[in-house]
């Protein structure tokens, strides 16, 4: 018989007994810990510990390290041979006692400690917070605090498409989108339409191109009427570069014409000449070399506008 996270009954029975002279203060301690990680530094489970005020957790420092104590003399927890971002670190002496101990909490217990947890990292790492987006999105996401876990989940996207970690990237925008999906204010529309371009971006890096393409065309139909043309221009950009990479020329051109219509009117811009310019490199991969080149001219023109006004004592 399963029960739990898979293990067997008279397993999980044995596990829980060992947990029969563990005081609820011990247990407390236990459940967020279990949030935390097989292991876990001392000062966050501190800061834990406060974050979910709960009468029945450890009252202060001396308190905890005591309780700490008994639990490494139960040989429930250890002292961890290594250290977590260089501070004292422990662990559970059983990677299936965390387990169990968190499989075995109610629902709205699981989202309390995971809501400790996350406040815990963000007061402990308030300076370094990118660098543990992450953790803090797997924390909310699990507290059902949606706002906070969209915010860490983009910046954690952000962050691994800027260190190639692309499957990390897409898990991380595809969560975020799913949360703003089911709840369109959380974020404005230009932030949503600036996550689903960059999970385009890791889906066409990594050869996905029909994916990268479905999100692109949400993208544009997310802002139709909203009166955003430059953001719709640039993602026709995009849009037209997926075709270009499939060999679908025409429809490269197309989408390339219609960032151009979109920025009619708008005086010079750098969507224009990016336009032009890849317009004159799909000529010139079908051979159409006279208009290649006038396409190419155009965008040398517009850029030589443009960089006059950047420094006007230039001209």
């Amino acid at each position: 018989e399963v029960f739990g996270m898979g293990l067997p009954r008279s397993l999980t029975d044995l596990i829980v007994a060992r947990f029969t002279h563990v005081p609820p203060t011990g247990m407390r301690v236990l459940e967020l810990a279990s949030a935390l990680g097989r292991e876990f530094e001392f000062d966050l489970l501190q800061e834990a510990v406060k974050r979910r005020e709960d009468p029945e957790a450890p009252g202060d420092e001396d308190e905890l390290l005591d309780l700490l104590d008994e639990l490494i003399r139960q040989q429930i927890l250890e002292e961890a041979p290594t250290r977590i971002r260089n501070r004292d670190t422990y662990r559970f002496a059983q990677g299936k006692f965390q387990e169990v101990i968190y499989d075995r909490l109610a629902p709205e217990a699981r989202r309390k400690v995971h809501a400790a947890a996350g406040r815990a990292l963000e007061h402990a790492y308030m300076k370094e917070v990118e660098a543990i987006s992450g953790e803090l999105a797997h924390h909310f996401t699990r507290a059902q605090e949606p706002a906070r876990a969209v915010k860490y989940a983009r910046a954690a996207g952000q962050r691994a498409q800027a260190l190639y970690g692309n499957a990390d990237a897409i898990r991380y925008y595809e969560s975020a989108l799913e949360m703003v999906a089911a709840q369109p204010t959380l974020v404005p529309l230009e932030d949503r339409v600036d996550m689903i371009g960059r999970l385009a971006d890791v889906y066409s890096h990594t050869g996905q191109n029909e994916e990268a393409v479905s999100r692109l065309q949400r993208a544009i139909d997310l802002l139709r009427g909203a009166g955003k043309p430059e953001l719709q221009a640039g993602l026709f950009l995009k849009l037209s570069r997926c075709k270009e990479d499939r060999g679908l020329f025409d429809e490269a051109i197309g989408h390339y014409e219609e960032a151009l219509r979109l920025l009619e009117g708008r005086g010079d811009h750098v969507f224009a000449a990016k336009a032009y310019l890849a317009m004159g490199w799909v000529q010139y991969l079908r051979r159409d070399l006279a208009r290649a080149a006038a396409y190419t001219q155009k965008a040398r023109e517009i850029t030589a506008r443009l960089e006059r006004q950047e420094d006007p004592v230039a001209v």
